[in-house]
């Protein structure tokens, strides 16, 4: 039986007060546990969930990314989930205040342009007061950054819901993950207000653009590796950069959860598919909260046109590895990653400990090795398409350009054995139905041989960094409390299971 919480003394203690509330999950009475526990004995069930949940707040936030099949079977969530897509012009009020009374935001694209900025600022900060439940008189400090004020993927969701819905702007889902403060998310809303006002914003129903629907039509037609090498072709023409001259393809570290810091911190390197960035990994850094300070390295590329590439593996190293080594400052670090981008955490690690400056411990989650992928080759198309279709960010055209260019770039990294011990976190689950017909046999699983410990996590590729993300985490922080913490790599040890 899974259960959620019991009120009462025990570990539901330790959680933040209104954290259970804010989730949408009520801790469950004993008496109301016990009854539901000698019904599923008498039931026969083989796998039973017990939890009471507030469906209006967990629901919308539970799928906010994306569907979620775990739930789509629940009555109440579906009819949440409709509730929401019919009325999106619902708003939650500010703490003490109807929503009826919540004052409008006025529209900041028919503001004056000298107005933008600071009405701007003026609406960020009332609704991220709104959304932490304060009075509306006890505002938060402008540059306090939103980690420090106790945003998690929930608050992210309403604040980027209610901000969408007052300025008719159209808000990607990672908004609150891509700015470090409410001062710097209102810059970016005023930016895109004047762009909306001059008639320069995009239209978000606009329709594809002609490369991403023959993109498409590749992958519908099994032509992927076809496909991609063409828009690793076309990645050559765009800006990049070495590490002499960076410029802007220096990644700013996206913090994502604080912790004690007497544990490392836990640096996460982006992956190469068409939708990554910092947002693939908040659903693994709630499992973290509270736990250990975790931050993403973004890859340079992804976030517009203009944003240079990588001119080779080495630049992408040398110039990650001198972001980490100022970010960390000289504190113990650990270094994880998922898909390619656990290729690229690996590289890193290994070019760090040529510095003599390596992580105290490595976590890669799901990799397959570039020059013999086992059952990733056979699911090309099918990770193409899973990546398409559940992406949290708009797809534009740089997105693909920069996917094909970073995984012609992994192509050239090796898995090879590391001073630090190595966790391998890997799928449980197949993709797909294995073996294939007239395909690849064998072992479909991530197979990493000098990996000091190999743990096997819920979920497929990519659930088990989504709706299975907390248990991934949960394994990753474990094994990382279980190893001594000193400052430089640890030395290798055999295989243990």
């Amino acid at each position: 039986m899974a259960w959620g919480p019991w009120d009462g003394d025990g570990m539901g203690e330790m959680a933040p007060e209104g954290y259970f509330a804010r989730h949408g999950v009520v801790p469950l009475r004993p008496e109301t546990a016990l009854t539901a526990l000698r019904q599923a004995i008498d039931s026969g069930e083989a796998t039973v969930t017990v939890a009471d949940i507030d469906w209006e707040r967990f629901a919308p936030a539970f799928t906010a990314f994306r569907p979620s099949p775990l739930i789509a079977g629940i009555p109440a969530a579906r009819a949440e989930s409709t509730a929401r897509t019919k009325s999106t012009a619902r708003t939650e009020p500010a703490a003490g205040r109807p929503a009826e009374e919540t004052p409008a935001a006025p529209g900041l694209p028919r503001a004056r342009p000298e107005d933008r900025p600071r009405l701007a600022l003026d609406l960020v900060l009332r609704h991220v007061t709104a959304v932490l439940g304060h009075p509306e008189e006890d505002r938060v400090d402008a540059r306090a950054p939103f980690r420090d004020l106790g945003f998690d993927s929930l608050a992210a969701v309403r604040l980027r819901r209610r901000l969408a819905e007052d300025t008719g702007l159209d808000l990607p889902g990672t908004l609150v993950f891509d700015h470090e403060d409410p001062t710097a998310l209102a810059h970016h809303l005023a930016g895109l207000a004047d762009a909306a006002a001059t008639g320069q914003q995009e239209d978000p129903a606009r329709a594809e653009s002609g490369l991403f629907a023959s993109f498409r039509t590749a992958v519908a037609q099994h032509r992927s590796a076809e496909v991609v090498e063409l828009m690793a072709d076309l990645a050559a023409f765009r800006p990049a950069y070495s590490r002499q001259h960076p410029g802007s393809g220096r990644p700013a570290p996206v913090p994502l959860t604080t912790g004690p810091a007497t544990r490392p911190t836990l640096y996460c390197c982006a992956g190469t598919a068409v939708g990554s960035g910092p947002a693939e990994y908040v659903p693994f850094a709630e499992g973290l909260r509270r736990l250990r300070e975790t931050v993403v390295l973004p890859l340079s590329g992804f976030g517009g046109p203009a944003e240079p590439m990588p001119a080779s593996l080495d630049a992408l190293l040398d110039v990650h590895a001198d972001v980490l080594l100022e970010h960390a400052a000289g504190k113990p670090f650990a270094l994880a990653g998922h898909s390619a981008g656990a290729n690229i955490a690996h590289a890193l690690a290994a070019r760090l400990e040529e510095r003599g400056t390596g992580p105290v411990a490595v976590v890669l989650m799901d990799v397959y090795r570039p020059e013999d992928p086992g059952a990733m080759g056979e699911w090309r198309d099918d990770l193409l398409d899973w990546a398409l279709e559940r992406s949290t960010v708009p797809l534009e055209d740089h997105r693909l350009t920069a996917m094909a260019g970073y995984q012609r770039l992994v192509l050239d990294t090796r898995l090879t054995a590391l001073a630090a011990p190595v966790l391998l976190a890997r799928a449980s689950e197949p993709l797909r139905a294995w073996p294939l017909a007239g395909g690849a046999r064998g072992d479909w699983r991530s197979r990493v041989p000098f990996a000091r410990t190999v743990a096997d996590v819920p979920g497929n590729h990519f659930t088990m960094l989504t709706e299975h993300a907390r248990r991934t985490a949960s394994v990753v922080h474990e094994w990382l409390d279980s190893l001594p913490h000193q400052a430089g790599p640890a030395p290798l040890t055999g295989g243990e299971h």
